[in-house]
């Protein structure tokens, strides 16, 4: 699993824990209750192909699937600061080009993945340095992702990445993850404001388990879910 996994797993595995210490709050509300079921049944999934996933991997093929994680993360960030470029120029075809979430990322095979890495960086480098670093990334960051994007496209090259590639049990934990993120997106972050008069404490406990943290070089950051989260936060 990679920092932002890991990081999410913690979040999910923490609001579990505050819902089982709180039962009788989480009972007023049965979706609620069902929907901690089913996430706490997914968070043991998880784990399980997590163990599997690292049984399995190794060589060429692990170093592949850290690059292609590394990669898009960066590429969400660079998509996102040339869409709001894009914005404020009121630049639509170019919104539309760049409208990548997360989520459709990690579901790429390598040659669709490599193909929308080509398409935001290209975007991105047409862009003034100085509008780019309006919008959040320098050029050095620019420059990391392209050298990121080159490594990754030197590694699907290798004859025998293309023997291993990324593991069924890393596609089933991006599904997993999928589910997750739907299920407190969708069902518990929809039913938890009634908390707020039913149950405060119980609420204030949920808001707090669902931030994100994700470490970068050594600095906390925080992040949160998207939709279907972001299938393959």
């Amino acid at each position: 699993m990679n920092a932002n996994q890991t990081s999410k797993l913690a979040s999910y595995k923490l609001i579990v824990k505050e819902a089982r210490e709180n039962a009788t709050s989480v009972n007023l509300i049965k979706s609620f209750a069902d929907g901690i079921t089913n996430l706490e049944s997914i968070c043991t999934a998880i784990d399980s192909a997590r163990a599997l996933q690292e049984t399995s991997r190794g060589g060429i093929s692990d170093d592949k699937n850290a690059l292609c994680d590394e990669l898009v993360e960066l590429l969400v960030e660079i998509a996102g600061a040339v869409h709001s470029y894009a914005l404020a120029k009121n630049d639509l075809t170019l919104v539309s080009k760049v409208d990548y979430k997360e989520w459709v990322l990690e579901k790429m095979s390598d040659s669709q993945l490599i193909a929308a890495a080509t398409i935001i960086t290209g975007e991105a480098t047409k862009i003034a340095a100085s509008e780019l670093a309006d919008q959040g990334i320098a050029p050095e960051e620019l420059a990391g992702c392209l050298s990121t994007f080159e490594k990754f496209r030197t590694a699907v090259s290798n004859p025998r990445s293309g023997i291993i590639d990324r593991s069924g049990h890393t596609q089933k934990l991006r599904d997993l993850f999928a589910e997750a993120a739907h299920i407190k997106k969708n069902v518990l972050d929809r039913l938890a404001p009634q908390f707020k008069r039913k149950a405060p404490d119980f609420y204030q406990k949920y808001k707090a388990a669902g931030i994100v943290i994700i470490r970068k070089n050594g600095k906390p950051t925080f992040g949160g879910d998207t939709p279907a989260e972001n299938p393959n936060s």
